[in-house]
């Protein structure tokens, strides 16, 4: 035993002994790089509508621009940029010199279609991140070409961080890109021929009306739902005892089936309206019958 313990002293010093300060992994230096944090304006457009030629530079929203940690040594400026399309080497400054925080930034289509030199299209995404100054003289980028911005996983280790806004170029549903007069498309209930002008109103942001034959039936009101353009219409009576003239069933009302189908929906871009429509009298339904029209 006691030589076992002899031995195993001996082992010890030799491999300390072995160990040299040189043998030793060099620690490369740290950087502090303040961390930001973008958040969304709750005020504002959420995303780039194209429905129009016009709509895209109409575009208006904001972010802010804060420090994840306010009481750290801050940064010696940030400039605002803009990447199109998920493309690193398509980066444009917006907005140079940011020097004080919280910061809000206004985002317009026309000054994004001003930094691109081309028009904003269906599809396009642009992202608005930070290059980031040091007070060490150093630049990270927020979308450079080689490597990963300010750091691995910033956002998921600081717990909700959010380096960049994204603003999508959509054909969002805009009621007031569909005033002016209608043409029929399709009417299944066959009270229109295809090309027949129709009658529709813009009553407000999600609601548009359209009188089925005649105006002095019962306008009949759909309602748009923005987030996936679909459309729908709660049951209401649009015809009255004696309209149609002749029509010997008495009311008739009208609904589409809940959830909408394929045949509810509005196409901004090409401002068609479409509702498919289950027509009730007393006596029974009517089944769904299609009408579609589209702004001339």
């Amino acid at each position: 035993m006691k030589n076992i313990v002899s031995y195993g002293i001996i082992s010890l010093l030799l491999v300390l002994g072995a160990c040299r300060k040189s043998d030793n992994p060099k620690i490369p230096t740290l950087i502090r790089v303040p961390v930001p944090n973008l958040i969304a304006g709750t005020t504002g457009d959420q995303a780039i509508s194209v429905s129009t030629p016009t709509s895209a530079a109409a575009f208006n929203a904001n972010f802010t621009i804060t420090l994840k940690f306010p009481n750290d040594v801050p940064p010696t400026k940030m400039d605002v940029v803009v990447r199109k399309n998920g493309n690193n080497a398509n980066v444009k400054l917006f907005k140079a010199g940011i020097t004080s925080w919280p910061a809000t930034i206004n985002v317009k289509g026309s000054d994004i279609i001003s930094a691109f030199g081309a028009p904003i299209a269906l599809g396009d995404n642009y992202d608005f991140g930070v290059d980031i100054y040091t007070k060490d003289g150093g630049k990270f980028e927020a979308f450079p070409l080689v490597g990963i911005p300010y750091g691995s996983g910033v956002g998921g280790e600081y717990g909700g961080v959010v380096t960049s806004i994204r603003y999508s170029a959509i054909c969002a549903f805009n009621s007031a890109d569909f005033v002016g007069s209608y043409k029929v498309l399709r009417d299944d209930w066959a009270d229109y021929g295809v090309g027949d002008p129709i009658a529709v109103t813009v009553i407000d942001a999600t609601h548009l009306s359209f009188f089925y034959g005649a105006p002095q039936g019962l306008p009949i009101i759909i309602t748009v739902n923005p987030a996936n353009n679909t459309t729908s219409v709660a049951k209401q009576v649009y015809g009255p005892i004696g309209y149609p003239p002749g029509w010997p069933y008495g009311p008739i009302s009208v609904n589409s089936a809940t959830p909408p189908g394929p045949d509810d929906y509005v196409a901004p871009c090409d401002h068609i309206v479409s509702i498919s429509l289950i027509h009730t009298v007393a006596a029974g339904s009517f089944g769904a019958n299609v009408i579609q029209f589209q702004r001339q």
